[in-house]
């Protein structure tokens, strides 16, 4: 069983722990009152649960009609509102339509070795009154965004929007319709220049393992059907698996009940001798039959002189044709081919090609390959120009946990916005022992205030991200210029960045930081705001007692609406602050090693980057609309990575969700405190830091004992306890650590 149950309130709560003995009874209380919340349909906790302030930290909270602040914490640039976005259904919505929706739809998304997907989004309104930019296009199209909207370049990494420069070419986006009326897609991840396959976009949403398992049929194809018959609607709730044999006997019934069925009909087969019949008696008629039999006559007339000759000329073709025919199909036959969309080894061409066209509706396109006849040239869309305007917008954003970005009707890909890891192109063999390490965290503790402090001077830089951000609400006036100062700082706590070694020796470096000193004000005065509502609250579920901080806000109330704004600027913040971060440790990693400023896209050989403490919207089976809450808690859907830091000294995980449903896809952010820093700080002494932290560069004082590796779970144990939730990508020992 990957989960235990515990019981004692009006709902059971799944935590996946092998036994909750191991679960401090605080956490097991703060569980218990949540799940007594009348809003509450669902509780699941991670193996990294433990107490926190008002909620338990490591929930997973699926909410109905109303939402405590205290369950989600505090830890996404952006479009105003009638940038279009093409849906799944076939149509395109104005992004400020799909974020009034407060729906979940389905959108195209790109991975980073460029193949098209589909995805599951929602859309949220981001920022008020923000600067923007205006990008045109070579396809005619312009998009309007914040200057820091990051794109997503022909080779899958990201630029944002004010540093784009003329020619620099954007991962595309190519939609079409095949012969028969079904839109397709060309998946740009194949570089072939004399193949450019196209996939229908129902197969799209096939491979992205949106229908479930694809199943195959002894003798027939595998077809997919679209129920509302309407080709161009590919949700997943529209489509479904047929075998051909049962997807025409489909049609034909479905016509039968029409009055619109015709094979094998003799009413129709006489009207269609009738046809021919009149026609032929018609002048123009009577000349097109006849020509086409002359033509047929002199094809059969032989010549009675020659036609023994003949017969005898042709009456060992196809024996002398065989034997050499026989020898070109066994060679073709035993080559071995590569599917590209699920790496399936295919034995000979014919059998690979009906395997594309019938598992994944892949066509090679004569058309499409005339068309896109140079790759480098024409599998791109190319920018113009771009260009700061003077007007200032309302700009929304869309959440596309699993990619990280999705596709605009302008046909360009773009980022959606949390720790950060990035994997770099240095090695152990760089690393030259504890001076060079020492020598390294003092010029990452020079570039990062760490802490209660702040940037002493306020760089361009970090002053365009804060004015990019848009203004939050009035509520946060009092800590603005405490926010500017704090714009990538790292703060103190469970804070950090790490340089880590993977298995493979490759140097890592990790950060984990938030929404700094605006997002802890902002959710304690909307936690304040909530106690002033209950009243609102208690009307709409009934006389009852809840705790003063597990206070709540009416979904869709302005109380609501407000607090959902903040949350979303301080997600965006956290962001900014964690984008500013990792670009100052980038550089000072590069100028330690390489002398030299390299560059940030040339030590970015892979990036990972999730959040916790956030909402997000979702359908239920029964298609009602609910609020998913995660207070440490990381995203883990199906292919998606995320990051699952252990402790000081400890190692940590880049992992790749599995999608469990049982979970809300979602795992641990974490290993987990199994003690309070107060006890902490009775228990272990400087000495115990220093042993427990043995081999990695770090502060061995008394102001981070509370850290100590001692005082959290064993990260190991906390990742075997989610295996039915992720997978491990890489596994990363820290080498250096700097704490606040």
């Amino acid at each position: 069983m990957p989960y235990q149950v515990l019981h004692g309130s009006k709902i059971p709560i799944k935590i996946y722990v092998d036994d909750l003995a191991g679960v401090e009874s605080g956490a097991l209380d703060q569980l218990r009152n949540c799940a007594n919340l009348p809003w509450v349909e669902d509780i699941v906790a991670m193996p990294d649960v433990h107490w926190g302030n008002g909620a338990t930290v490591g929930s997973v909270i699926l909410n109905n009609g109303a939402i405590s602040p205290s369950v989600v914490g505090v830890d996404i640039g952006c479009f105003p509102g009638d940038t279009e976005i093409p849906v799944l259904d076939g149509k395109a919505y104005a992004i400020k339509h799909l974020a009034d929706s407060q729906e979940s739809f389905f959108v195209y998304a790109c991975t980073p070795s460029g193949r098209i997907r589909a995805a599951k989004a929602t859309a949220f309104k981001t920022r008020t009154n923000a600067s923007l930019v205006k990008i045109t296009l070579d396809n005619k199209k312009e998009v309007t965004c914040t200057p820091d909207h990051k794109f997503m370049l022909r080779d899958s990494s990201y630029c944002e929007a004010k540093d784009l420069v003329s020619g620099i070419s954007l991962m595309p986006l190519y939609l079409e319709f095949d012969r028969d009326g079904y839109p397709m897609v060309i998946q740009p991840e194949l570089k072939d220049e004399k193949a450019h396959p196209w996939e229908r976009v129902s197969w799209v949403v096939a491979n992205s393992n949106l229908l479930g398992e694809i199943p195959s049929y002894d003798k027939y194809q595998t077809i997919i059907h679209h129920r509302n018959e309407n080709k161009e609607d590919n949700r997943p709730s529209n489509l479904e698996f047929m075998s051909s044999s049962e997807h025409s006997s489909h049609h034909v019934e479905e016509r039968k009940l029409k009055g619109t069925w015709h094979w094998q009909n003799p009413s129709f087969e006489d009207g269609r001798k009738a046809a021919i019949s009149a026609k032929a008696k018609t002048p123009e008629g009577y000349k097109y039959f006849a020509e086409k039999v002359n033509k047929i006559n002199e094809k059969m007339r032989i010549n009675p002189d020659k036609r023994e000759d003949w017969l005898q000329t042709i009456k060992d073709n196809g024996k002398r044709g065989s034997k050499y025919l026989k020898e070109y199909n066994e060679k073709v036959n035993k080559v071995i081919y590569t599917c590209s969309s699920c790496l399936r080894q295919i034995k000979g061409l014919v059998g690979f090609i009906n395997h594309r066209r019938r598992t994944h509706g892949i066509r090679e396109s004569t058309e499409a390959s005339k068309a896109q006849s140079n790759y480098t040239e024409v599998l791109n869309h190319k920018v113009v120009k771009v260009e700061n305007l003077t007007t200032v917008e309302d700009v929304y954003c869309l959440n596309v946990p699993q990619y990280n970005n999705f596709a605009l009707s302008a046909g360009v890909f773009v980022h959606n916005c949390g720790m950060s890891s990035v994997k770099t192109p240095f090695t152990a063999h760089d690393l030259k022992g504890d001076k060079s390490l020492k020598e390294l965290r003092t010029s990452i503790e020079r570039s990062i205030p760490v802490g209660h402090l702040g940037n002493a001077k306020i760089s361009k830089r970090v002053s365009e991200s804060l004015q990019n951000l848009g203004k939050p609400s009035e509520m946060a006036d009092p800590f603005i210029d405490k926010a500017r100062t704090q714009l990538g700082s790292l703060g103190g706590g469970n804070h950090f960045v790490e340089v880590c070694l993977d298995k493979e020796d490759n140097i890592w470096v990790m950060l984990h930081s938030g929404s700094r000193n605006i997002g802890k004000e902002l959710a304690t005065r909307h936690i304040r705001k909530a106690k002033g509502v209950m009243a609102d609250v208690v009307k709409r579920f009934g006389s009852m007692h809840i705790e003063a901080e597990l206070a709540a806000l009416l979904v869709g109330s302005k109380e609501y609406n407000e607090y959902l704004y903040d949350l979303f600027w301080c997600q965006s913040y956290a962001r900014a602050n964690r984008d500013e971060m990792m670009t100052r440790v980038l550089k000072d990693v590069s100028f330690h090693f390489r002398k030299e400023d390299i560059g940030e896209k040339k030590m970015t050989l892979m990036r990972v980057d999730c959040h916790h403490n956030y909402i997000e919207s979702v359908v239920l089976p029964d298609g009602r609309q609910a609020i998913l809450t995660r207070k440490g808690a990381v995203s883990a859907k199906e292919g998606e990575f995320g990051i699952i830091p252990g402790s000081m000294g400890a190692k940590s995980f880049i992992v790749r969700g599995k999608g469990n449903p049982e979970s809300y896809c979602s795992c641990s952010h974490g290993a987990g405190r199994k003690m309070s820093r107060t006890a902490a700080k009775k228990q272990f002494t400087v000495e115990d830091l220093a042993d427990q932290t043995d081999g990695v560069e770090c502060r061995k004082d008394l102001g981070v004992v509370d850290e100590i590796p001692g005082a959290y779970k064993d990260i190991d144990w906390v990742m075997a306890q989610q295996s039915d939730l992720v997978d491990i990508v890489a596994e990363l020992k820290q080498v250096l650590c700097v704490k606040g």
